[in-house]
């Protein structure tokens, strides 16, 4: 950030920031969050957990691009080649390949055109979802980004409680938890963490049945499926409706 941001533009570039390889707030001004009011404050706060959440997700990816060369913010071209519609979209992309990132780049809006390729796309907070390829205007309030989950997501995090939700801060002791998103195919992700490694494996069992496969370190103490109610979970066996 350079020189003295609007207040919109302080709290849109923290939206950036949190999806972003680096995320930083320092420059030759004053950029503390309590120098550009209350909903700063409140945006920050929400957005340091959220990225705290993420923090095994984005320090694997560095692992990956540091040994593939592959980036950790992708170009929705370099993800859907043979979809054509990704090749003019240069305003959203797809990081540490399991969250597609559409931030707000116009002061004053509320509103963004988003395209969600093929396939079935869960918003970050609250689960909606949506079903690709189309062109959806979504709403993007401030603190609240347009970040989708992919189909068949999965996302190594830590929590407080059993209640997972992006952008909750952590009290006391966190427990080890994974949130997925549904799927009908097989999809694997690695973790690599001070922990050790833990990979994964989700897999569809049938309507409304999927199975998480977990081989590696410490349990996992918390399961949230996002985008449906689960119905029943029996080491990581879980059925949803």
């Amino acid at each position: 950030l350079g020189g003295t941001p609007t207040k919109e533009l302080y709290m849109r570039w923290l939206e950036f920031g949190t999806f972003s390889p680096f995320m930083r707030a320092h420059g030759p001004t004053d950029h503390n969050p309590w120098s550009y009011g209350k909903k700063a404050e409140e945006v920050f706060k929400k957005l340091y957990w959220l990225r705290m959440g993420l923090v095994d997700l984005l320090y694997s990816a560095n692992l990956k691009t540091a040994n593939t060369g592959e980036p950790i913010m992708k170009p929705m071209i370099l993800c859907y080649p043979k979809d054509k519609e990704c090749w003019r979209i240069d305003d959203q992309y797809i990081l540490a390949d399991e969250l597609m990132v559409c931030p707000v780049y116009t002061e004053g809006s509320r509103e963004r055109t988003v395209y969600f390729p093929e396939g079935n796309w869960y918003e970050i907070f609250g689960g909606k979802k949506y079903c690709g390829p189309k062109k959806v205007t979504v709403p993007v309030p401030l603190g609240k980004p347009a970040v989708y989950l992919r189909e068949g997501a999965v996302i190594k995090t830590s929590v407080s409680s059993n209640d997972i939700f992006f952008g909750k801060e952590i009290v006391g002791e966190s427990l080890n938890a994974v949130v997925v998103t549904p799927t009908s195919n097989c999809r694997k992700k690695e973790f690599f963490t001070d922990g050790g490694v833990y990979e994964f494996t989700l897999s569809s069992k049938g309507k409304n049945t999927l199975l998480l496969e977990r081989s590696g370190c410490e349990d996992i103490s918390v399961l949230n499926l996002f985008g449906a109610k689960l119905k029943n979970v029996k080491a990581y066996f879980a059925k949803y409706e």
